[in-house]
């Protein structure tokens, strides 16, 4: 998938993957999660992604992502 505000491809790992299955979180969202969710710096190459989704049970999600050359 294409990441418009990272101008990037996002690949997900297997284990990303069955834990979207698991939790039923299709990728339309985790797609939203990427373009819109907030983000918190780990490290030069680490970020947390995450965004609130009220209509969920599970209603913060968030993803570990690694960026080369983040520029915000």
């Amino acid at each position: 998938m294409w990441s418009d505000r990272f101008q990037k491809n996002i690949w997900l790992t297997h284990h990303a993957k069955y834990a979207m299955e698991k939790r039923d979180i299709p990728e339309a969202v985790v797609c939203d999660l990427i373009e819109t969710g907030e983000i918190k710096r780990k490290d030069n190459l680490n970020v947390w992604i995450f965004k609130h989704y009220p209509e969920r049970s599970d209603n913060l999600l968030c993803v570990e992502a690694v960026i080369a050359k983040l520029s915000l």
